[in-house]
């Protein structure tokens, strides 16, 4: 599976079992179930670690000082305002929060869970 691939066709190969599974991010599965939901409920989710945290926000370290800030105060309180709520809603997006490196905590715990753990192509 290309990461590429529109969603639809990345979970193609699991929908016509042409694979015995896939490990997929769950905000792709979240847009392929809200978009093809008939499709979604044939695929069967074996286990899922988290929800972890999102991915950060990340602006060019030149960008003028007051800018960062400004964008900084936006995104921390547009679910306040009713029409951006619903834009984040849109994204399942409840919130943006500022970073807490604590949040991240469960990456830590599985990336050394996974020290000794190697990974093989499998040709079929």
């Amino acid at each position: 599976m290309l990461l590429w691939e529109p969603l639809s066709n990345r979970f193609a190969a699991e929908l016509e079992r042409e694979v015995d599974g896939a490990a997929v991010d769950s905000n792709a599965l979240w847009f392929f179930g809200r978009q093809y939901p008939e499709r979604a409920a044939k695929l069967r989710i074996i286990d899922s670690f988290g929800p972890l945290p999102p991915y950060c926000v990340v602006v060019k370290s030149s960008l003028d000082a007051t800018l960062k800030r400004e964008l900084e105060r936006l995104l921390l309180n547009m679910h306040h305002a009713k029409v951006m709520r619903s834009k984040l809603d849109e994204f399942n997006v409840d919130r943006f929060v500022p970073i807490d490196f604590d949040l991240f905590e469960l990456e830590r715990e599985i990336r050394s869970s996974l020290v000794n753990c190697s990974l093989e192509t499998v040709y079929y």
